[in-house]
């Protein structure tokens, strides 16, 4: 069974080749207004232009955490910032904070089911308040702060949402803020995108072939392997179980299948691969990609040191 691990120096030194630059402040605004305007997914978690700067001011401040460990900077994602803004709306009407909603979905299954694609991983973080604080902007960039410089104070070995915080392959991140009475919760959602995936159905009936097609955005990195993990529809959770549980694993614990290098098509004329696989009962069908600075050539295949970079959900009826 192929198994995952942390990344080998050789991807490490890759990914911190890529530049350490982003766009400017004052020209990062008008581009992201445009992008926040443009999407249409989950609109009506969609940041005001006075968040929207705000939270540019946390990615700036996420981006010099990740500066001092010598990780490249990450870009705010649109997207990921309306899935991360609808748990932290939920967790905070409903008093709660964790990393399962109360339709007992994880992060993967959350961001897919809006649309997401690339591989996720979430940090989550509340504050409770003796009295009722007004949500000012002022507030909002103290308390956003004081959450992410939270994550980074965390020592070893308790310190897993300080690792996804500075963790290399990372790119994009969304924000989620919300507010209720004496409630404030914060959600980073770090993305890492390095595939480009042809359009699939996202729904599915049993025993019907599904083919994913792919291939990396980075010259440098090699489709290696892909696995299939399977999970029942999710249960409902109470706010009380989701508190009780302090994390989540980027997986499940049935794996439908894998695919190990040699089991990919050869690359059609548009350096697309594909795979194929067959689900045979109903739930949700979570697949991880993995890539590589090497191309497989011959011997044992293991996702150990790979970056797993996709985070497609399929359902299943």
């Amino acid at each position: 069974m192929l198994k995952s691990n942390a990344f080998v120096l050789s991807l490490l030194l890759l990914l911190m080749e890529l530049p350490l630059t982003g766009q400017t402040h004052s020209g990062a605004f008008e581009h992201y207004k445009q992008l926040n305007e443009a999407e249409t997914r989950l609109s009506e978690y969609k940041d005001s232009d006075d968040l929207l700067l705000l939270k540019l001011e946390q990615i700036n401040h996420i981006n010099k955490s990740r500066k001092r460990h010598r990780a490249q900077p990450v870009k705010l994602d649109i997207l990921a910032s309306r899935v991360a803004n609808k748990i932290a709306t939920e967790a905070a009407l409903n008093n709660y904070m964790g990393h399962w909603n109360l339709n007992g979905e994880k992060p993967y299954i959350r961001y897919a089911l809006a649309g997401g694609v690339d591989h996720v991983t979430e940090n989550a973080s509340s504050i409770s308040f003796s009295q009722i604080l007004k949500p000012t902007d002022e507030n909002k960039t103290r308390f956003m702060q004081e959450a992410h410089d939270t994550f980074m104070r965390e020592r070893t070995p308790n310190d897993g949402h300080k690792k996804n915080c500075i963790h290399p392959a990372h790119n994009y991140a969304g924000i989620g803020v919300a507010w209720h009475n004496k409630e404030f919760r914060y959600y980073e959602l770090f993305i890492d995108r390095y595939l480009e995936i042809k359009p699939f159905e996202k729904t599915q009936n049993t025993n019907t072939r599904i083919t994913l097609e792919i291939k990396p955005t980075l010259s440098k990195l090699f489709i290696y392997a892909a696995v299939v993990y399977y999970e029942p529809f999710p249960k409902s959770m109470t706010p009380r179980k989701i508190n009780r549980l302090t994390q989540y694993e980027d997986f499940t614990n049935t794996t439908h299948h894998s695919i190990a290098p040699w089991e990919f098509s050869p690359k059609d004329k548009n350096g697309f691969q594909s795979f194929s696989f067959t689900p045979d009962r109903k739930g949700y069908y979570y697949c991880q990609i993995y890539l590589s600075p090497h191309q497989y050539k011959k011997g044992k295949a293991s996702t150990k040191g790979k970056l797993p970079a996709s985070g497609i959900v399929i359902r299943v009826d």
